[in-house]
């Protein structure tokens, strides 16, 4: 789906500010510095408490197009914050993505990245959340 028409260019982008309570975190794995991505991961959080009030995670570059993983941040709604949840919801609501083989890594190498780089940025998102 084209979100832009023909000859529409995108002119601006509007990113709210982070608040209290709120945190993101941001992966891009790669082999050398200069290489193209295998994969790269990015989450918001929005924390009442210890508490997970709200979850956006996207990934993108192991798949073939960037996405949104609804199926994590679903996993994580109303839970408390902490590794073990932030590793269950990438493990089990990333499997139904595919991914692809990047870099001359196989598509099951780059799908345990993606779970782990998830896992890091949700634990990023969560030391900024709660003021860290």
């Amino acid at each position: 789906m084209r979100l832009l028409k023909a000859g529409e260019l995108v002119v601006r982008v509007e990113v709210p500010a982070i608040q209290a309570g709120e945190g993101f975190g941001y992966r891009k794995n790669r082999l050398v510095a200069t290489g193209f991505s295998m994969v790269t991961a990015a989450a918001y959080l929005r924390c009442e408490g210890n508490r997970i009030a709200e979850a956006r995670v996207a990934v993108g570059a192991g798949v073939p197009f960037p996405t949104r993983a609804p199926e994590v941040e679903t996993a994580l709604a109303g839970k408390a914050a902490g590794e073990a949840a932030f590793r269950e919801a990438a493990t089990h609501g990333l499997s139904t993505l595919r991914f692809r083989e990047a870099e001359g890594r196989p598509a099951e190498y780059i799908a345990h990245l993606a779970e782990v780089a998830v896992g890091d940025v949700l634990a990023e998102a969560w030391l900024q959340a709660k003021g860290s």
